[in-house]
């Protein structure tokens, strides 16, 4: 589902205050984290406070370094 994102049933959009990125790591990248090195996340999911829709999930390593610190 990269790319294009959607308009969930409770009208909010990836951008609006109630979605927010979540970043998904391997076992090794928390292993990583645990140690205080950044690692970058294998999915960030954008997920709807209100309703739980997904909205958008990004897998591509060049947009993924982007969620390294979150």
């Amino acid at each position: 589902m990269d790319g294009e994102s959607k308009i969930c049933k409770c009208g909010n959009t990836v951008g609006t205050p109630f979605v927010f990125p979540k970043s998904e790591y391997s076992t090794f990248g928390w292993f990583l984290m645990m140690l205080g090195i950044s690692h970058p996340p294998v999915k960030v999911v954008f997920r709807c406070e209100d309703c739980g829709e997904i909205l958008k999930t990004v897998t591509d390593r060049k947009l993924l370094r982007e969620y390294t610190y979150r």
